[in-house]
């Protein structure tokens, strides 16, 4: 019998552990390194906390964070329900197209928003004409917020759609409801839960 046999499984998880913990703790070491120092003065975190950069930056970010969310709510759920009901030969290259930012490096991902929304790219030149500007602007955190958290929200509402029987949706429909009618009343209710994790997402 081979040493490596007549190792104890535990012993070996210990070690998977071990070096785990390692590499955690040089992490933590490392940031604590830094971080130490100022919550020993807590006096001097509030007055950066307090500082007027500081705030506009949390205000900027969760005012952009909000319309994103809006955003993806109003395009992504119509977007998840056709995934999740449509039986389209396309809807495997669709859901492909939509977990695209995912498998993009984060410098890949913001120079493809960048060519896209900047003053002449596709869509930023007919945006500027109308006054909105991407480059440097408020408008250009939007989007990118919206980009990078696409196949987050359509994959959490996807699912959640798709747990909601579609006989539902025929019963209503044939008591005399549109179907879109029947999506709103039935199948979007019943997915709150997921649209509300996608959202946070």
């Amino acid at each position: 019998m081979s040493s490596e046999n007549r190792i104890p499984s535990d012993t070996r998880l210990f070690s998977f552990w071990f070096a785990a913990g390692l590499l955690v703790a040089l992490i933590l070491l490392a940031a604590a390194t830094v971080a130490i120092p100022e919550l020993l003065s807590p006096g001097h975190l509030l007055s950066v906390a307090l500082e007027a950069g500081v705030i506009d930056s949390i205000t900027v970010t969760f005012a952009a964070g909000f319309v994103a969310v809006l955003i993806l709510v109003f395009l992504g759920t119509p977007l998840a329900y056709l995934l999740a009901r449509g039986k389209s030969r396309w809807n495997g290259l669709i859901e492909t197209v939509v977990d695209l930012p995912l498998a993009l490096p984060h410098t890949v991902a913001g120079l493809m928003i960048y060519l896209l929304f900047m003053m002449r790219g596709p869509l930023g030149m007919p945006f500027f004409q109308v006054g909105i500007v991407f480059e440097e602007a408020f408008a250009g955190i939007v989007a990118a917020m919206v980009f990078v958290s696409i196949p987050y929200y359509v994959d959490a509402v996807r699912e959640g759609i798709a747990q909601v029987p579609e006989r539902l949706e025929f019963v209503a429909r044939t008591l005399g409801a549109s179907r879109f009618r029947a999506v709103q009343t039935i199948t979007l209710p019943m997915s709150m839960r997921s649209i509300i994790s996608g959202a946070f997402l």
